[in-house]
């Protein structure tokens, strides 16, 4: 048998033959080497003998018998966690490759085929030794090699293989082709480790993914001082070292190709072929590796990687000799390093440093060109012996110049060496013991080396010591003579956090900053049972919140945790939860959802004490996320499930930020986004669930992914059961906030579910309502199948868009498939807004008390009023102030005016009768039962500004007398009073300015496009700003 020595003899060998041009594969030598075995076909696996726990191989019955151990037979459990070692080299098959490494098909009948080692979480050690004539042939098959898989979930274990060479053999399957190993999927904190392996195999996949030592890696992943000398072929995505790699972490170190890659999807035009790697996506380090090998393929091919997409690639110190081969005349995405990167952004994501290529034709910007003359005199040796980057060996760098055609890993640079270098002098910091190159060669780029410091950062290279202008990165092509240059750095100072028990997340916690570049500071920190409020210099929180440290921070950081306590609410003398204050909101939240140590209770009853303020500021005034600010707001946690009464008592919550970028798995078809995620529980709803009096203001509600139950007030309505619909009342309600989901967001409600029976009562939405794909809804996004709905003195003005069509959105309602009943609500009319239910209203109808006035009229509709002249919209004060019944200055605006009274005296004399009328629309619905009827309830307790609500109070109303002029976004107004107060609103009744009258007149600057109000005392008028 050929002792271990023979690998080392086979290196030496290949390393020696030389065609100037290009080295060869040498499968000949094969001939000259390998020892004859038999070949019978058939093998009885042997029980290895177990030393020191490990099962000790010496024969090739012994690797059956082992790989038996680990793949368990009919009378033994598979032992994945086997390990073994090689006590000699063996041959399992005679001459399976012949010529350059082909297949030797006529003996194959008499080889004994391999079974691919699975699931395999041991140990293999090769102790130098060698195995001879591996051979599989099933283009069925997938993770096929030595190892069809080998896998490592756990911390504490051990995995690797190592210390070994396999020859002479040939791997065929499907897919996930190695000669080490078919798959290889590392999902814990230790890596899986391929060491001082090396192959001379054929590795073939008739689909998708081979490597010439891995198929496809997953995670965290090493293959250290390794090469592959065989052929690697498949149809798509193939490398020398590894096909696909993939995962959090990864690296190749020390590594070479010297086979040829191919990637034969020629007629597709779709092939990804690379000499080290094939295809990354995921975070990689490759240091010290090159290729000789030619690479094949048609469309993305590099001599290193074919293509990159990962978040985080390094490749330092690398070059490729290999020929690229399109197989096509009009190829894309073909480079001498690498073949095309995909990632968001390269300037970031790919570094690359002191890497070379061979001018072929081929020519790449990830590298430096050089002529064969230079790989083959030692100038590239020594290039790439010399280069200096933290935590590289550069040393392991050689060439025997005159022999060796190109570098190689053999350390030392012998021979004769041209007398092509300049002197490099670089300066660092005193007391550094780095050894940095003290050589360039003239006429081509040399990459800079990055010196570390400790406690600084490297901030480059400059060519004076006072560090004045700009940096430099590299020695250009053109450059000649001495070279000097000084490396500057800056301070880095620890950043300590005080977080009181509470956690910050792994991927944001920054532990330094850089002086005169600062950090931004962790901001999804938590705590159970608390709501994190931002980071203080001052352990008692005086000063601002700080999102960052700024520039001009100098010196160590301690940094205090500000935390908001979710808090158990007092309750009344009827049991009831008694809301004062954000922490009682955010802890009356976790009792109805069960969290954060809090007792389940999803049937409570509750009131606001006061207007509860979460976060300020937002909005911007177009309705849109403030975005600069919005590191600092505070989540909101929907309520879910609740089958309480909720009564806010006239009070309202602001400042609301729900912003998800993908729904997690656990929000189900029951449970949505909003102030209430969701009101009842299927199958669970016994009493009449309520939610009255309560504004939701100046607040953000934005889900992406695919959900579709999201509404300001409430996310999603569920039913009960066929048999027994559930009882929802929402009532004196409104919306002055953002909602934003991709399908059926509401102003009110987003989605009302089968089974309920649901009433919607004096309620508006002014607020935003943006749907990216389907139906959206000035008042309720969607009305599933089955439900039963009576939607009653209510009004939208909101802006209602759908990005899908236009017929998706609904100035009310955006979809309908059940009965829903519609009086008395009200719509403003714009141009392209459809609406199937309610009626129309001109803008100046609202403005001028008519809109009011008919809600007022309408069933249960005394908490309406307005100050005609001062508040642009109809609210909740209860009083109509300044109102002129007959105050429309056109026949037309007369007339709807008319229509809007008729209407409401119509609704509030009819709203119990089962009749269809002007203002009541049903819809067809499978449903067996009908909605409560408002006028059928007991009537409600309203609250106006707050106090329970008396009957309209009807004031007379002035014409403006002051006159508007608009030029652009300037407003220029003139006939106003001296002295009088004026206010600038947008039609949603923000007020964008306000002031006293001087002179006769003032003029503002309005911050957009758009319809806006002008107030002066009580007088107001509308204007249209383009």
């Amino acid at each position: 048998m050929i002792s271990h020595f023979l690998s080392i003899l086979i290196d030496k060998i290949y390393l020696r033959l030389r065609e100037m041009s290009r080295i060869k594969t040498f499968w000949g030598i094969v001939a000259l080497l390998a020892v004859l075995a038999e070949a019978a076909g058939t093998i009885t696996p042997k029980t290895p003998v177990t030393l020191e726990g490990c099962y000790f191989i010496t024969s090739k019955e012994e690797l059956y018998g082992f790989a038996a151990i680990v793949n368990g037979t009919e009378d033994k459990e598979p032992y994945p966690t086997a390990c073994a070692r090689l006590g000699k080299s063996f041959v399992v098959n005679n001459k399976v490759l012949i010529g350059d490494g082909e297949l030797n098909v006529a003996d194959t009948a008499d080889f004994i085929p391999w079974t691919p080692i699975r699931n395999f979480r041991g140990t293999f050690e090769g102790q130098g030794y060698t195995i001879f004539g591996l051979y599989f042939n099933d283009s069925t098959s997938s993770d096929v090699g030595l190892f069809g898989r080998i896998e490592s979930y756990e911390d504490d274990r051990d995995v690797f293989v190592r210390n070994l060479l396999i020859y002479d053999s040939y791997f065929k399957g499907n897919s996930y082709v190695g000669s080490i190993a078919g798959e290889v999927d590392s999902r814990g904190n230790k890596p899986v480790v391929i060491y001082n392996t090396r192959s001379y195999a054929h590795v073939y996949a008739k689909s998708v993914i081979a490597g010439g030592m891995v198929g496809l890696t997953y995670g965290n992943v090493q293959i250290e001082k390794s090469f592959n000398g065989g052929d690697v072929t498949a149809r798509h995505v193939v490398g020398g070292i590894v096909g696909i790699l993939t995962g959090v972490t990864a690296s190749i170190t020390n590594v070479y190709n010297l086979g040829t890659v191919t990637a034969f999807n020629k007629d597709e035009g779709n092939s990804i072929a690379g000499g080290i790697v094939g295809q990354v996506s995921g975070a990689l380090e490759l240091k010290n590796v090159f290729n000789i090998g030619s690479v094949v393929g048609s469309n993305v091919m590099g001599g290193i990687a074919g293509s990159l997409s990962g978040s985080s690639v390094l490749l330092v110190n690398a070059y490729n000799a290999g020929i690229i081969s399109p197989l096509i005349e009009e190829y894309e995405n073909v480079g001498s390093i690498l073949g095309l990167y995909a990632g968001k952004d390269k300037a970031e994501n790919f570094t690359y440093a002191n890497v070379y290529y061979q001018k072929d034709g081929i020519s790449d910007i990830h590298g430096i060109e050089v002529p064969e003359k230079m790989m083959t005199d030692g100038t590239v040796a020594y290039l790439l012996h010399d280069y200096y980057y933290e935590g590289l060996d550069a040393s392991i760098w050689g060439q025997d110049v005159g022999e060796d055609p190109a570098p190689d890993f053999s350390k030392k640079i012998t021979g004769d060496m041209p007398q092509v270098f300049e002197k490099l002098i670089l300066h660092t910091y005193e007391g550094d013991a780095s050894v940095l190159p003290e050589k360039y060669v003239p006429g081509y780029r040399y990459d800079l080396p990055s010196v570390p410091r400790e406690g600084y950062v490297f901030s480059g290279w400059y060519d004076n010591a006072e560090f004045k202008g700009n940096s430099v990165k590299f020695i250009p092509a053109t450059a000649n003579g001495e070279q000097e240059f000084w490396a500057r750095y800056t301070p880095v100072y620890k950043i300590s956090y005080q977080t009181g028990s509470g956690t910050v997340p792994f991927d944001e916690e920054v532990p330094t900053y850089v002086e005169g570049v600062g950090v931004v500071l962790p901001k999804n920190v938590t705590r159970s049972g608390a709501i994190f409020r931002g980071w203080y210099k001052d352990k008692n929180f005086k000063g601002d919140r700080l999102y960052e440290i700024g520039p001009e921070e100098s010196g160590d950081v301690v940094l205090y945790a500000k935390w908001l306590e979710k808090k158990e609410p007092s309750k009344d003398e009827d049991g009831c939860y008694v809301i004062k204050d954000e922490s009682d909101l955010y802890g009356f939240a976790a009792i109805v959802n069960g969290t954060d140590g809090f007792s389940k209770n999803t049937s409570p009853c509750a009131y606001l004490e006061d207007d509860i303020v979460v976060n300020k500021n937002v909005l911007k005034l177009d309705g849109s996320l403030n975005v600069a600010d919005s590191a600092g707001f505070a989540h909101w946690v929907p309520i879910n499930g609740f089958n309480g009464v909720f009564d806010g008592r006239g009070h309202s919550v602001f400042g609301l930020y729900v912003k998800c970028d993908s729904v997690r798995d656990s929000y189900d078809g029951y449970r949505g986004y909003g102030f209430f995620g969701s009101l009842g529980v299927v199958g669970s709803n016994k009493n009449t669930i309520i939610v009255k009096n309560i504004g939701i203001d100046a607040s953000y509600f934005e889900v992406k992914g695919d959900f579709d139950k999201v509404g300001a007030l409430v996310g999603v309505v569920n039913g009960n059961a066929r048999t027994a619909y559930s009882d929802i009342e929402i009532s004196n309600c409104y919306n002055r906030s953002t909602v934003n989901a991709v399908s059926y967001p509401g102003g009110i409600v987003g989605v009302i579910n089968s089974y309920s029976n649901t009433v919607i009562e004096n309620c508006y939405n002014t607020g935003l309502i943006e749907g990216k794909h389907n139906n959206a809804g000035g008042l309720v996004g969607s009305i599933k199948y089955d439900a039963n709905v009576n939607i009653a003195n209510s009004y939208n003005v909101g802006f209602v868009v759908s990005y899908g069509t236009q017929l998706d959105n609904d100035a009310l309602v955006g979809e309908v498939k059940s009965d829903i009943k519609v009086t008395n609500c009200y719509y403003l009319e714009v141009a392209g807004v459809k609406a199937s239910y309610g009626r129309s209203a001109k803008l100046e109808e609202f403005e001028n008390g008519d809109v009011a006035y008919a809600l007022h009229q309408g069933e249960n509709g005394s908490i309406w009023g307005q100050n005609v002249g001062l508040e642009p919209l109809p609210n909740f004060c209860g009083v109509i102030k300044n109102y002129l019944e007959e105050s429309s200055s056109s026949e037309a605006s007369s007339s709807s005016s008319s229509a809007i009274k008729s209407s409401s005296s119509e609704a509030k004399s009819s709203s119990s009768s089962k009749a269809k009328s002007s203002s009541s629309v049903k819809a067809k619905s499978s449903s067996s039962r009908s909605a409560k009827s408002s006028s059928s309830r007991k009537k409600l307790v309203l609250y106006c500004d707050g106090k329970e609500c008396n009957d309209a109070v009807l004031e007379k109303w002035e014409a403006p007398r002051f006159q508007v002029i608009v030029a652009d976004r300037n407003v220029l107004v003139s006939g106003a009073r001296n002295g009088s107060s004026y206010a600038v609103l947008d039609i949603q009744g923000q007020v964008l300015a306000t002031g006293r009258v001087g002179g006769s007149g003032f003029s503002v600057v309005l911050p957009h496009s758009g319809n806006f109000l002008i107030r002066v005392d009580r007088q107001i008028q509308r204007i249209a700003v383009k």
